[in-house]
């Protein structure tokens, strides 16, 4: 089972129920002692630049967490040539990872 926290809109934050020892990993938690092999994932916008290392934490949890940067789904979406019926925008314009990922590395 896969919990999917995803995020990507404008003026999105990383809040206390997703992160360590929050609701999220400990549903999570649970449901693998109950002997459901379940992961938390989140996907995440670059602009998290603030939350970044309180996302890093989460790591600490164990290996049933991922993070997916969300222009990494769209760069992934442009070069697989994804469509949507009615959308005409080019998914590389929204995969622009700019200076605030370097500056985090």
């Amino acid at each position: 089972m896969l919990v999917i926290e995803n995020k990507p809109h404008s003026g999105s934050a990383f809040k206390p129920n997703q992160g360590p020892g929050g609701a999220y990993v400990k549903f999570v938690g649970w449901l693998n002692s109950k002997g459901v092999h379940s992961e938390y994932l989140l996907i995440m916008p670059i602009s998290w630049g603030k939350e970044y290392r309180k996302v890093l934490q989460l790591c600490e949890v164990g290996n049933s967490f991922g993070v997916l940067l969300l222009e990494d789904i769209f760069a992934a979406m442009s070069r697989h040539n994804f469509k949507y019926e009615g959308v005409t925008e080019n998914w590389r314009d929204f995969s622009d990872k700019g200076d605030s990922y370097a500056k985090r590395k």
